[in-house]
């Protein structure tokens, strides 16, 4: 039997009560075994489905604290870490303790980064002029292409219109013909 509403929702009677649910829905799900519905329904009362209810939403709220405590703790440790780290850097900057080896290192470094910023603007350079160039040659291609596409169907065109003629002027059409057709008209 399950604890009264006031008692505490344990984890053991939460686990059996979401067994009797999923035992319930399963044999919804078949609909041979009625009778076995109805006893199970019976077992549960209205009071045991209310606590039921309100224990899966305090564990809802429980994981839903959980969570976000975990995550506020893990951005507090990162800024943490991080001021740390910066004041440290800025007390190093401050005093003179750092070995000329190290200093020449920083520097070394420093050196490094800018000329890979340098670098990455060069090369962005290129990449844009590279696709100005791009659409500049695709363009006068597809202009060719369409113009030498044009010359061609002129050419086809005028050899068609030449043999046309041609034909034309070798078989002259008869008078006889051609008064057949005009009465036909």
């Amino acid at each position: 039997m399950l604890p009264s509403p006031e008692a505490k929702l344990t984890a053991k009677d939460y686990v059996a009560q979401v067994k009797l649910v999923h035992e319930i829905k399963y044999i919804e799900r078949n609909h041979q075994k009625r009778p076995e519905i109805e006893r199970i329904k019976k077992q549960i009362t209205l009071a045991e489905e209310k606590q039921f209810q309100q224990a899966k939403q305090l564990f809802k709220q429980y994981d839903k604290m959980y969570v976000e405590d975990h995550v506020v703790k893990k951005q507090q440790d990162f800024n943490y870490r991080e001021a740390k780290a910066r004041a440290y850097r800025q007390e190093q900057w401050k005093s003179h303790s750092i070995h000329p080896k190290q200093s020449q290192a920083i520097n070394d470094r420093h050196q490094r980064d800018l000329i890979r910023q340098q670098k990455l603007v060069i090369q962005n350079e290129h990449s844009q002029k590279a696709a100005v160039l791009k659409q500049n040659y695709n363009e006068e291609f597809n202009t060719r292409t369409r113009q030498a596409e044009e010359e061609r169907r002129a050419q086809i065109l005028a050899k068609k219109n030449a043999i046309l003629e041609g034909y034309k002027n070798s078989y002259p059409i008869t008078e006889k013909y051609s008064s057949y057709r005009r009465s036909v008209k």
